[in-house]
């Protein structure tokens, strides 16, 4: 049930300093919970769990009466190149090449 996960609902500019592991929950990746108990607990023990989705973010309203906004896994993306960029930090892309 989506009760069973812990929606991240700060803005992404709250998100701490330290190590983190984020996970987005979008209406396919829900579906899949339903069917793979290791996907599912995997999820539930992310450190955020963002909204990927306008559907996770409608049900959450109607479950909770919640008003929270749609956060895209590319809207994290860019978040995190630019917080990285002002520390001079870095990134590296598991499976990426330079095509």
């Amino acid at each position: 049930m989506l009760k069973n996960f812990t929606i991240y609902k700060k803005p992404l500019s709250a998100l701490t300093d330290s190590k983190l592991l984020i996970n987005t929950l979008n209406a396919h990746s829900y579906n899949v919970t339903q069917k793979d108990k290791v996907f599912s607990e995997a999820l539930q023990k992310s450190d955020v769990l963002i909204p990927d989705g306008i559907s996770v973010v409608y049900a959450l309203r109607w479950l909770t009466g919640e008003k929270l906004n749609k956060v895209a896994g590319a809207d994290l993306f860019f978040f995190e190149m630019n917080r990285l960029q002002l520390i001079s930090g870095s990134c590296f892309f598991l499976g990426s090449s330079e095509h």
